[in-house]
């Protein structure tokens, strides 16, 4: 039986969230394609319900980051794959397990302003699962100077 891990893994993502900690959401960290890999594993391993769930977390959560995706994924996994807004992660972005993780974040931060890429990383992945997900959970763009209709969900 595979686990969490292995469709992180699966998807090309590593299983620790402190590999990502302090580089903001960007889409060489976490993009659809992730998302739609993970997706499929979880329909296919766990089943749709689950899969649904993960949907709906990807849809409230509202900085993708890697690490607070990884984060937010575990617990998701780890509540039997039923999602509950209260547990999107507070990390903010930041994960730290080691000196090494410690030393990577802080000159992360420290590099320049974090990015916020996660209109880009999962606008494909709603489009495609809209209808799964309740219209209360689906985020508003943050527009950033495009008009809304651009992002299609």
């Amino acid at each position: 039986m595979k686990t969490v891990y292995d469709f992180a893994r699966d998807a090309g993502l590593s299983t620790s969230p402190s590999y990502y900690s302090g580089r903001g959401a960007t889409t060489s960290d976490l993009n659809g394609m992730h998302l739609d890999r993970i997706y499929e594993s979880i329909r296919f391993y766990i089943g749709q319900p689950a899969a649904t769930q993960f949907a709906i977390m990807v849809a409230e959560t509202p900085v993708l980051s890697a690490t607070d995706f990884l984060l937010n994924l575990f617990t998701l996994a780890r509540n039997e794959w039923v999602w509950d807004s209260r547990f999107i992660s507070k990390a903010d972005g930041i994960n730290i397990d080691s000196e090494g993780s410690a030393f990577g974040t802080v000159m992360s931060v420290f590099g320049g302003p974090r990015r916020d890429q996660t209109d880009s990383i999962r606008s494909s992945f709603l489009h495609q699962h809209s209808k799964e997900i309740p219209a209360t959970s689906m985020p508003k763009p943050k527009n950033n100077g495009w008009p809304d209709s651009y992002f299609g969900y």
